[in-house]
């Protein structure tokens, strides 16, 4: 693996699977909507964090350039209405689907 992105790095998983790549010299980019001193500590070593949403395409495509491997572990574990779900999950996936080459 050359290079990944990780999406849900401010989550449990995402944040430890950050954590084990930079440990492992991984180039690494972060798609993440939030800045967290999580955060702000994979940049500190070396990340390239990418701020924006799933439906900002031209953001999406720029956290994705020169991937080799994505680790999509963003997701809703709770929402109020169904199509909270469904957003976060299902149209998220398939955004980065339709970009990943």
């Amino acid at each position: 693996m050359k290079k990944a992105l990780v999406t849900g790095a401010t989550g449990f998983v995402g944040n430890h699977l950050c954590r084990r790549l930079l440990a492992e010299k991984v180039s690494l980019n972060i798609f993440t909507r939030r800045r967290t001193l999580a955060i702000d500590d994979f940049s500190a070593q070396g990340a390239k964090v990418v701020h924006g949403g799933f439906a900002d395409e031209i953001i999406l495509q720029e956290a994705l350039v020169n991937v080799d491997t994505v680790f999509h572990v963003a997701g809703a574990v709770s929402a109020v209405q169904k199509k909270d779900y469904y957003t976060s999950n299902t149209a998220s996936t398939a955004a980065i689907l339709k970009f990943a080459q």
